[in-house]
């Protein structure tokens, strides 16, 4: 099956005699089912080495940024949420400096411009503002109705609502980071489930993509007199695909960027043009027109 793949992506990329066999030796059907196999074996592909690349270099961080911040949590501070309400057994307000998490050295925050000193401060004595936010210099401020985050310059704040009733103290805490700590073992599984899925919608929304190239090989061949069904034209844009969707599935794993504008409608009408410069069409009509 494999072979086969390959052999098929070979004649894709290049091979004016397998082009000329499509729609009629070679079946829509089967073009479908190719198209489909090459996106679940790059979809497969991708997302093993995504996963392998968190599992290598970031499950290890993440486990321990995970393990330092619940270990830090102070043995004598009970946090009660009630009705929406938050209330401590210490007095308010009540600080995390980031220096005493004890997060790793590989790991950094970087949430904004000013420098932030503690990680959380719970205060549930003053209602929340701006100033009071900054002059906490904190990643996390927690009110008595609200829990408030920054990320770079932004602010975001939560409510907490009237259902939530909870007690948090040392015991729970590290109860919850032993499931945490479950879950990122299984991070990697999840992961690969997860860019599989993706990898394979993406590539369902370029079969609709592709009616635009196929209405363009559609036109080339109505010029030069070419008898075609669009169903055809549609096939060949199926097959042209495969560059430049190998082409996007190398962007996606390595993480580059490519902001050119309809590069790969570029390279897909390229590989048709070279795969037809030289191939007449099975009604015998002219080939479409070289490049200009």
């Amino acid at each position: 099956m494999l072979k086969n793949l390959f052999q098929n992506i070979k004649d894709s990329i290049y091979n004016p005699a397998f082009y000329q066999r499509l729609g009629t030796e070679i079946s829509f059907r089967a073009s479908i089912n190719y198209f489909f196999r090459l996106v679940g074996v790059l979809a497969f592909v991708g997302a093993v080495i995504m996963a392998m690349g968190v599992a290598l270099f970031y499950q290890k961080d993440i486990t321990s940024t995970v393990d330092s911040v619940f270990a830090s949590y102070p043995a004598d501070l009970i946090v009660t949420v009630e009705d929406g309400q938050v209330r401590i057994n210490q007095a308010s307000p009540y600080f995390f400096p980031i220096d005493t998490v004890g997060l790793p050295d590989t790991v950094s925050i970087d949430l904004a411009e000013e420098s932030i000193e503690n990680l959380i401060v719970i205060d549930t004595e003053h209602p929340f503002s701006t100033d009071l936010f900054q002059n906490y210099k904190t990643a996390i401020l927690v009110t008595a109705d609200s829990v408030v985050v920054q990320n770079k310059k932004e602010i975001r704040i939560m409510e907490i609502g009237d259902s939530i009733s909870q007690v948090i103290d040392q015991a729970s805490v590290k109860s919850f980071a032993k499931t945490v700590n479950v879950f990122i073992m299984l991070l990697p599984i999840f992961l690969l489930i997860a860019l599989f899925i993706g990898f394979v919608f993406v590539s369902i929304f370029y079969l609709f993509y592709l009616l635009i190239p196929a209405f363009i090989i559609f036109i080339a061949a109505m010029v030069t007199k070419a008898k075609w069904h669009f169903s055809k034209a549609y096939q060949i844009a199926l097959h042209a695909m495969t560059v430049p969707l190998i082409l996007w599935f190398l962007t996606m794993v390595f993480g580059v960027n490519i902001k050119v504008k309809f590069l790969f409608t570029a390279i897909l009408l390229l590989v048709v043009v070279v795969n037809l410069y030289y191939v007449k069409p099975a009604s015998d009509a002219s080939p479409l027109p070289p490049a200009a």
